[in-house]
Parts: structure tokens; sequence; C-alpha cells
């Protein structure tokens, strides 16, 4: 390299050699548990989770996907270098509250690859007048026509689900199912030897369900799923966590009114409880906000919401 004096002479000097960029991909020597965690809120970040996520041990990554999964809730994928005890970790998560929502964690399904650095190639210098052996799929006639050469079909690589190949292979038999109410659905199935071989499969059923067992006549249900509207709340208190102390009047939030910025209609709020109320809810509260109190409308409404299929905040 020239470097230019002050009186005009010119003098090589040597250029600083630059560090080697470092490579984060393979950089932890220890291996790496994934944990898919899921009723994340959709406005979720890595600042309030951090915290109390890394007292669990040593969080590396919080992954958010910015999507929602089967359930309809936003879900994403926390990593921890070396877990001693990885059901200990799902525990804790499973106790950490986020915006009004707690987190469901269990193991990711599908753990992240660690991509190594490629290694370096040597240049090949190319062989020179060498005549190719032939022209691809084309005739000499066809080259003489000017047919242009069909480009060859490059497959797309698929993966199989291990979940639903599972289910079809193991064949358990499942004649019809039903939603019973609240978080509780019935499966009928051909034989209480199937029944029992599916409620002992638990790698199959623990995605969907957080326990089964066998049905009991007399049984009651105690809970049902509805969709609550709120009136009179001031547009400042429009926050996942107040809705969370509103729906802990009537039962467990599971739907939350939505991202303020992205409705255009906040004249009122609508939320989804999971509630033991048997009647029809409509009540007048006393709420708080940072001193004064004012009073807002909470009352049941009836939804297009269907079982077996997503929530939908905005439906």
């Amino acid at each position: 390299m020239l470097s230019k004096t002050g009186e005009g002479e010119w003098h090589q000097v040597r250029r600083r050699k630059q560090p080697p960029a470092r490579d984060l991909r393979g950089s932890s020597s220890f291996p790496i548990t994934s944990f898919y965690v899921s009723n994340l809120s959709g406005d979720a970040c890595r600042k309030d989770l951090w915290k109390p996520c890394f007292s669990l041990g040593k969080l590396v990554d919080i992954y958010f996907a910015g999507r929602r999964d089967f359930s309809g809730f936003f879900f994403g994928f926390f990593r921890y270098e070396n877990p001693t005890n990885a059901d200990k970790i799902i525990e804790g998560l499973n106790k950490i509250s986020c915006r009004g929502r707690k987190l469901v964690a269990s193991y990711a399904k599908h753990p992240r690859v660690m991509v190594k650095p490629a290694p370096k190639r040597h240049h090949v210098e190319p062989q020179r007048n060498v005549r190719p052996a032939n022209r691809g799929a084309r005739s000499f006639a066809d080259v003489a026509k000017g047919v242009a050469e069909t480009p060859a079909m490059i497959p797309v690589n698929l993966s199989i689900t291990p979940e639903i190949t599972a289910w079809g292979e193991k064949r358990f038999d499942i004649v019809e199912i039903k939603y019973l109410g609240g978080m509780q659905v019935l499966l009928q199935l051909k034989s209480s030897s199937a029944a029992e071989a599916f409620i002992n499969n638990k790698s199959i059923w623990m995605k969907w369900f957080r326990q089964t067992s066998i049905y009991m006549a007399g049984s009651q249900l105690k809970e049902r799923i509805t969709w609550l509207k709120i009136t009179g709340l001031p547009i400042h208190a429009w926050d996942d966590a107040n809705f969370a102390s509103i729906a802990g009047r009537f039962g467990k939030l599971l739907v939350s009114g939505g991202a303020f910025w992205n409705l255009i209609d906040v004249s009122h709020g609508k939320i989804c409880v999971l509630t033991s109320s048997l009647t029809k809810l409509n009540e007048e509260l006393l709420v708080s906000l940072g001193g004064p109190q004012f009073k807002i409308g909470v009352f049941e409404i009836e939804d297009s919401w269907e079982p077996f299929s997503p929530f939908a905040e905005n439906s």
C-alpha cells in the first residue's frame, strides 16, 4: 500500500491486518436444548422475558416465530446451554407470566441444528480445450432448429411430520370426537385396549392435551368458554395486563383484547375467558387507575367461535 507524505513523496507502508470475523454459530462447546413456548402475547419482547427465564438456567437465545400455532397462540423457542434439569426448566417456564399471559412450555420437537462453517475449497483450474460430450437432452436436429433446452426440474425436499405419521402408524381407532365444554373433549375409541394404548402414549397427545383419563359416568363439567365485551375502559388502560385483571374476576383469560394500535374500533374491548359461572355474565365493575376510580361494564356476548377451530382476536 502506498502513502503520500506532506512533501509530495510516496512511501510504501504495510496495511494493518484485520482480525478474522468471529463465527457465532458454533461458538458454544456445550449442547443446546430448545424449549417450545406458546401462549405468548403478540407484543411480547425479549426484555420482559430474559431476566425471569435466565434465572432458570443459562439462557442463550429467545426466538419469536411471529405467527400463531394451530391453537391460535403466538409461540417461540427458548434455548438453554447445557441444562442440568430440563424438566425443571419447563416447570419454571410454565410459572412465568408476560403481559397478562402465562407461558406454556414443552420440549421442542425439532431442535435447531447448529450450522458449522463450510470448509475452504481449493481453487481448481478449469480444463480447457475439452469438447462437451453431448448437448444435454437435445438432438443435433433440435440444435440446428434452435429448439431451447428444457431445464431439469429440481425436486423440493420435504420432511415427514413425525406426530401425524405416528398417529397414522399407531391407528388408535378413534371413532368420534365430541366437545364437552371448557377445555375438555371426549374421544370415543373402538375398545378399552385402544383407549389404554392412547393414554399410555404421552408423546403423541401431549402436543394437544395436558392430560387424559378414562371418562367416568356422573362426571360434571365445571367450566365453559365465553366471550366478554368490556365497555367504558379508557384507552390509556388498554393493556393485556389490565384485560387479564378484569378477566380474573370471572375466570382465566384465553384471548386478550388485541393490540391497541392494530384496531380501528376501540370503543370497547373483547376478551375470551374460561369461567366456572354457569349463568350468563352481565356485571358492572369498579376499577382503579392510578388513584381515580370509575365503573366499567362487562357482559357476555354471542360469538361465532366453534370448537376445534383456532381462536381469532378480531373475529
